[in-house]
């Protein structure tokens, strides 16, 4: 691009103009659709900075509020004093917890419970971190290192969070056979059950574990839970009622 009258390159015959271009004794300027895509492309990084600067000023201050809120026993847990000048400062994996915890939160909020899915796609890093803190509160339960302090069980435990997953689908497959009991005065589940047809797979799965445990194999069936389902008459073998 030149400066001065413009001259029109081949194939283009002198007497015929692209449509983009105009001719200009000063400079070659643009036509009208040239120049709204020049303009809509100049506002939308114009907005993009605009959006970013915002970003950066909600989270900068997302990240005081929270930091401000701490209270006296999340300052001693959160917050590191390298240098030794009696004037902590944030913890940069502290306040990552604690943003990854009001997530938590939200989630809650919207669905009523913490059972965050594994696969939720919507924030799988929250999915990841729901992941991590059962991880880090089982290495507490073993005795061994973990970055889950007391004072993050404790929040977690105060919103409902649940540590073991398994246990909690268990206990609820056994609440759906007494209620089966009571109705029926047995707890001998039909292969097909329509009122829950995943009853007569959890209670097929319990009579496999209860086997697996008697062959001297690994099974999930702890005493606890064989006498809960002895206490409905569950028959281990559906034949006959094997005591333990």
């Amino acid at each position: 691009m030149s400066i001065g009258k413009s001259y029109e390159p081949l194939p283009f015959p002198p007497h015929q103009k692209r449509p983009e271009l105009v001719e200009s004794k000063a400079c070659i300027s643009f036509g009208p659709s040239l120049l709204a895509v020049a303009t809509e492309v100049i506002n939308v990084l114009l907005n993009k900075n605009q959006i970013n600067r915002a970003s950066r000023s909600s989270q900068e201050s997302f990240s005081a509020d929270i930091y401000n809120n701490l209270g006296t026993r999340d300052l001693h847990e959160s917050t590191d004093d390298p240098e030794g000048t009696g004037q902590p400062t944030p913890n940069r994996h502290a306040l990552h917890w604690e943003f990854r915890y009001e997530r938590l939160l939200a989630f809650k909020e919207m669905t009523g419970h913490c059972l965050v899915p594994s696969d939720y796609h919507f924030d799988l890093e929250l999915s990841r971190w729901v992941k991590r803190q059962r991880h880090q509160y089982k290495k507490l339960q073993e005795g061994k290192h973990s970055a889950l302090t007391p004072y993050r069980v404790e929040k977690l435990q105060n919103v409902g969070f649940v540590w073991d997953v398994h246990e909690l689908s268990w206990n609820e497959n056994l609440e759906e056979l007494r209620k089966f009991y009571r109705r029926h005065g047995h707890s001998n589940v039909p292969t097909s059950y329509p009122d829950n047809p995943k009853l007569p797979i959890w209670v097929k799965s319990q009579r496999r574990e209860y086997k697996q445990l008697h062959m001297g194999q690994k099974s999930q069936l702890t005493p606890e839970r064989i006498a809960a389902l002895n206490a409905l008459q569950f028959r281990w073998d559906r034949f006959h009622n094997l005591e333990t």
